[in-house]
């Protein structure tokens, strides 16, 4: 099989598998709630990525989820603000989330800080072994001349 119909294989079985995953995907998001409140009443979802505690109350709390804030109704013992945050928690109607079960995501932005050195370690370490040849869009051992 010739190196261009593989590439072209593999590009249309990536866009195959990401059109499936865009239409058929049966969990409901946070933004799919707030776009269509009543639809979604009593749902329960999961929300879990960029969830950012903001406010803490008596009986609940607010988060920030992609650019919107919403209130959360429930337990906010052990939270923080500006902690990243997963739960699962139930819509309501008016935009509210009443929660299930949270997990505080301690100490999030140390960890990505701490996995970026090892990633650039690599790209230096491999770069210094390998050249990409323009014309073949191949890895080529570098000249050790």
């Amino acid at each position: 099989m010739s190196r261009f119909l593989r590439i072209s294989l593999y590009l249309v079985l990536l866009a195959g598998l990401i059109w499936y995953g865009r239409t058929r995907d049966p969990r409901v998001t946070l933004a799919m709630c707030l776009a269509e409140p009543e639809k979604y009443h009593g749902t329960r979802i999961e929300v879990a990525n960029e969830t950012i505690v903001q406010q803490l109350f008596n009986d609940g709390f607010t988060i920030r989820y992609l650019g919107k804030t919403v209130t959360v109704i429930g337990d906010p013992t052990g939270l923080r603000p500006n902690e990243f945050l997963s739960m699962i928690a139930v819509f309501d109607r008016s935009g509210r989330l009443l929660l299930e079960k949270k997990h505080l995501a301690l100490y999030r932005r140390w960890k990505i800080w701490v996995s970026v050195p090892p990633v650039l370690l690599f790209l230096i370490f491999f770069l210094r072994r390998y050249r990409l040849d323009l014309s073949t869009l191949q890895w080529q051992e570098a000249d050790r001349a």
